[in-house]
């Protein structure tokens, strides 16, 4: 079967192995690639893959295609500088230099093995179209065969918003939308702000920006067979990271704040990465009782879904974001969210979550004591959640990414009739 979709599996971060990093971009990509793994017209490319979305996938019984197909790239690229660096003594200065290397042969698979016949799609007549999908924003290919549609999956322009150091220069961010722009490319986001932001910024038609939203898994919740041992009733709060962004700080105000009013017997959990930085947030931003605030750093998944099933209550008080999986993945497990009324988090919580004023301390406590006050508004929030969170599964959310390729695909006199050169930005 003729292939019309060239699956680029390369721009997957190299998280390590966890539940918290397996989210976003890893996650995104694995589930999708998973769900397209049966379609004969998807190609997988993947040299240079991430070690973590290979063992990813390897685990999926479904997916022993695209693993063969990793498994052979990466062969073909590695006989280029395996024996380069078996002669080289063991310093970091020479993995530097075979880690160079690599990368720039990773450019010369782009031209040589874009695809299994490369010339194929230059003898095409018509200028038979195809898609090069990446679902990370990274640099596109220096060279592309006449018909190449390339589309990119941007999860947010926060970059470009918030100066956290993890993000480093925000210039390589702009630099590689603005290329992907003059390069004819369409845009896959993940929430309709997102989606009217890179309009805006970019000022790209928002007819070349599609609309797909993210998933959760739709396997039945099963009870965890033991909550968590806490002495006293928690909130929890899951993020990836102690960005600025997470609003970690007035997340610990507020709860603070809500122990001095209320007097309670309730705890914060804090799940995720940082926790040192953490530690430090804490001191300085709790005012009254510092202990019921624990960070627990990165948990395994059974742990997690010990700690959503036992928890009060979610909180999820980001100042900005892409989309917003936590707030699914609290209620999936039916757990009652509070979260931030700003950017793509209305759209994911719909009516099924308390949304308040990130930055408004009052708005925050009064919506935790409602919580932990009004049993049946909890069992209204988690049952809603359930069924909010059964709307967004894996399987439509690839099912929706197919149809934006299709159409991609159906659009006309949008397509190149010559190869491409991706340069530098038009002044």
């Amino acid at each position: 079967m003729k292939k019309t979709i060239y699956f680029d599996l390369r721009g997957v971060l190299p998280f390590p192995k966890s539940r918290l990093k397996y989210t976003g971009i890893t996650r995104a990509t694995v589930e999708w690639a998973k769900r397209l793994a049966h379609d004969e017209s998807v190609e997988f490319m993947a040299p240079g893959l991430s070690k973590v979305c290979g063992q990813l996938l390897a685990q999926e019984p479904d997916c022993d295609r695209i693993v063969a197909k990793l498994a052979k790239d990466k062969l073909r690229l590695a006989k280029f500088t395996n024996t380069i660096a078996t002669r080289l003594p063991i310093t970091m200065e020479n993995r530097n230099l075979v880690s160079k290397l690599r990368r720039g042969l990773a450019l010369r698979f782009e031209q040589k093995a874009f695809n299994p016949n490369t010339s194929s799609f230059l003898r095409a007549e018509g200028g038979d179209r195809f898609i090069y999908f990446s679902p990370f924003l990274h640099e596109l290919p220096k060279w592309m065969p006449a018909g190449c549609l390339p589309v990119i999956n941007i999860f947010d322009i926060i970059p470009l918003l918030f100066a956290d150091p993890i993000f480093g220069k925000t210039n390589g961010m702009r630099n590689s939308i603005l290329r992907a722009v003059n390069a004819g490319a369409y845009f896959i986001v993940n929430s309709s702000d997102c989606r009217h932001s890179l309009h805006a910024m970019f000022d790209i038609p928002i007819e070349r920006v599609f609309l797909v939203p993210l998933g959760v898994s739709s396997d039945p919740v099963e009870a965890a067979s033991d909550l968590p041992e806490n002495n006293r009733p928690y909130f929890l709060y899951v993020c990836s990271d102690v960005q600025r962004r997470k609003n970690i700080e007035g997340t610990i105000r507020a709860f603070s704040s809500y122990l001095e009013k209320t007097g309670d017997e309730h705890e914060l959990l804090i799940v995720g990465g940082g926790t040192e930085k953490l530690d430090d947030v804490i001191l300085t931003e709790a005012r009254f009782l510092p202990e019921r605030i624990r960070g627990l750093g990165r948990v395994e998944e059974a742990r997690l879904r010990q700690l959503y099933q036992g928890a009060d209550c979610g909180l999820f008080l980001s100042l900005h974001e892409g989309f917003g999986l936590p707030v699914l993945e609290y209620m999936r497990f039916g757990t009652p969210v509070i979260c931030s009324n700003v950017t793509s988090i209305p759209e994911v919580a719909g009516n099924s979550a308390l949304l308040v004023d990130p930055l408004s301390e009052e708005d925050i406590v009064s919506a935790m004591i409602k919580i932990v006050r009004d049993p049946a508004l909890r069992q209204r929030l988690s049952v809603q959640g359930k069924i909010r969170a059964a709307e967004f599964t894996w399987e439509r959310s690839a099912a929706t990414l197919q149809v934006a390729f299709d159409s991609i695909l159906g659009q006309t006199g949008t397509f190149r009739d010559k190869p491409a050169q991706v340069g530098k930005d038009n002044p």
